[in-house]
């Protein structure tokens, strides 16, 4: 009917004498152009490289020639420069509307909830996933509430200002996440942690909404990037990491075709812009190893491809001018008062330097362990070389980010800022994954080699042994820090996939022939496994789902090893983590042996204020299921939210 009723409009005009574009701006519909958005055809796409001409500069060349308008040249320049060299600001200004209409309506409310959580995630996320420039977008997000309606508590954008969208999108994936991050049910006051995990699939959904309708200009805006990569790590925290991964492949096309990895293209970026743009590179790049690294598919960057500089320069003034970086104080949202501040200081760039340093090592590993025709997979002196290579990233850190035990440590490393520790833990944990993945690869692809595989039993007892030792002190090192936090559900995600991993690595390699070393490699196991139980217990009563199916495999694997009645193989009807209904076999030895620990640890350090003991009553916390109306009202602490118009009430 809208359609109708516009081309009724249209066929009216054309009987007047003059056409105006405010009188077509006034009598149409503004939805029209929204309805009537085509498909990107192949021309539209380009690929973004300096010395390629892809399919889109060819036809634009083409188009220049039968127009005898500029000459090829020219037109490549102007295509790539377009995506390149255009900031956000110049962007949104190019393709904005002298007369535009705000009728975009989203609930972005100016309110107190509001800047707690974008707080919380700069705190938890942004400093370890660095998407986002605090500063740049805080500027943002003022002009963003200047749209802001206190009578009807929502924001009225234009769908004709894209950058300003995607800009409000970005905003509500941050608050999707900083809701999921939320969703702790750590202390009373948190009301039902269901209603703030639907709350931050509300704000998922709101995100998708607003990127639709700026569509037609998103590949022209470098937030768009920041989006799909927040995305990509939503989709992590969901578990969802099909969706996780085909994310990250939009944000990487994106990225190239807008000239990110090419710094030669930002020439008329300022240096904050610059700085902002080689940091969002290399998250990317990271992102991109990760994901080939947890999925087992190839990675899709290049490092032939690439052309920014890492951090090692920065790293080298700052060492010799003994100073840190400028602190960027971050505003409020208002001219009040800062709220919080970050610095920019040594510590975080080694950390960056360090992931730079970790996805070049492990393409490394991939290309030449892992490769189908890899001639050298499953070759000593290829494993050796590879962990003289990651010996050698690791020395290059300094001192400050080696990982110490926050239990076990001096009074001294108790004023360390807790970001700075969980630097140095995933710092340490990844150097130990990335070990372990290099040397089980002697398992997994030596037995190819034949001839060699029979001599090589000392070098496949000093993997076994190896590996089981990283292994006890990964899991060590996560239910350490665990220990230590006020906020478990934030960090849960990445906890709990280190201690699968680990005791993948533990559990899988076969026992050492010799009997001490079998015996001690037995210890070791019980051990890991205990302090595993205790951490996924503790986790899986914040709802954290991963967690809960990994403490549910756990304890199968515990079971089988004591050598309880039940089996792997079989279905129990009402089994949970439960054990008052049935013998305390398995349990209350878990339950015995850490508890004596504690108890231990309690004497000798007099910390008791949190409790982590496993509790016999604990059951399996009841997840969100079909059942759950996640379009309901909900009440909560601060009113009640309803996630249909996004706001309290």
């Amino acid at each position: 009917m809208r359609i109708e009723r516009d081309v009724q409009d249209l066929r009216a005009v054309q009987h007047t004498a003059e056409v105006s574009p405010s009188s077509l701006s006034d009598e149409l519909s503004v939805s029209t152009e929204l309805e009537l958005v085509e498909e990107e055809r192949i021309d539209c796409i380009h690929s973004g490289h300096r010395y390629y001409n892809s399919f889109a500069v060819q036809i634009e060349t083409l188009k220049n020639a039968a127009s005898r308008g500029t000459s090829a040249a020219s037109g490549r320049e102007s295509l790539l420069g377009t995506a390149s060299n255009t900031s956000p600001s110049a962007s949104a200004q190019s393709c904005r509307p002298q007369a535009a209409r705000n009728n975009v309506k989203t609930f972005i409310s100016s309110s107190t909830r509001l800047k707690y959580l974008l707080n919380l995630f700069f705190e938890e996320y942004n400093f370890l996933y660095p998407c986002i420039d605090r500063d740049a977008f805080n500027l943002q997000l003022q002009c963003l509430l200047q749209h802001y309606s206190p009578d009807q508590d929502c924001l009225y954008l234009s769908d004709a200002d894209p950058e300003m969208l995607i800009f409000a999108a970005l905003t509500c994936m941050v608050l999707a996440i900083a809701e999921h991050i939320e969703a702790d049910g750590h202390f009373p006051t948190d009301g039902n942690p269901h209603e703030r995990i639907v709350r931050g699939q509300a704000w998922y959904r709101e995100s998708a909404r607003l990127l639709s309708l700026s569509s037609r200009h998103a590949d022209k805006i470098i937030n768009t990037v920041r989006l799909f990569m927040l995305e990509t790590l939503y989709m992590l925290m969901r578990e969802s990491f099909r969706r996780s991964s085909q994310v990250l492949c939009r944000a990487v096309e994106l990225s190239f075709s807008l000239g990110l990895n090419d710094e030669s293209t930002w020439t008329s970026c300022s240096c904050a812009e610059t700085r902002s743009r080689r940091v969002l590179w290399w998250t990317i790049y990271f992102f991109d190893r990760r994901m080939a690294y947890k999925l087992g598919r190839p990675y899709m960057i290049r490092d032939a491809e690439v052309s920014v500089a890492d951090f090692t320069a920065d790293i080298r003034a700052m060492e010799s001018s003994r100073a840190h970086l400028p602190i960027l104080l971050i505003g409020d949202l208002n001219a009040s008062g800062p709220i919080a501040s970050t610095p920019l200081d040594c510590d975080w760039i080694h950390y960056l330097q360090f992931n730079i340093g970790w996805g070049r090592l492990f393409s490394k590993a991939w290309d030449s362990l892992y490769s189908l025709t890899s001639p050298r997979a499953g070759i000593i002196e290829e494993i050796e070389i590879m962990e003289a290579l990651l010996a050698k990233l690791k020395r290059s850190l300094p001192p400050g980010m080696k990982w110490q035990d926050p239990v076990s440590s001096s009074s001294t490393e108790a004023d360390v800022p807790d970001q700075k520790v969980r630097m140095r833990l995933v710092i340490y944990t990844r150097a130990n994954l990335l070990q372990m993945l290099i040397r089980n690869n002697l398992h997994l692809r030596g037995c190819e080699k034949d001839c060699e595989w029979d001599s090589s039993r000392s070098d496949r007892s000093y993997t076994t042994q190896v590996c089981h030792k990283l292994a006890a002190s990964t899991v060590q090192a996560v239910v350490s820090y665990v220990r230590t936090r006020r906020r478990e559900r934030s960090f849960g995600t990445y906890a709990t996939l280190c201690i699968i991993e680990s005791l993948y690595y533990m559990l899988s390699l076969p026992s050492t022939e010799d009997n001490i070393g079998a015996f001690d490699l037995e210890a070791t196991k019980t051990l890991s496994l205990e302090q595993a139980w205790e951490c996924l217990n503790d986790l899986s009563r914040r709802q954290l789902t991963i967690a809960t199916n990994a403490l549910k495999v756990l304890k199968g694997i515990i079971e089988s090893r004591i050598g309880n009645q039940l089996s792997l193989g079989e279905q129990p009807t009402a089994i949970s983590l439960n054990t008052q209904d049935r013998q305390p076999s398995v349990d209350q030895v878990m339950i015995n042996n850490v508890a004596s620990q504690q108890e231990d640890h309690a004497k000798t350090t007099g910390c008791q204020d949190l409790d982590f003991s496993i509790d016999p009553q604990f059951t399996l916390p009841v997840l969100p299921g079909p059942e759950f109306d996640d379009e309901s009202l909900m009440g909560t602490d601060m009113g009640i939210w309803s996630t249909e118009r996004m706001m309290y009430t």
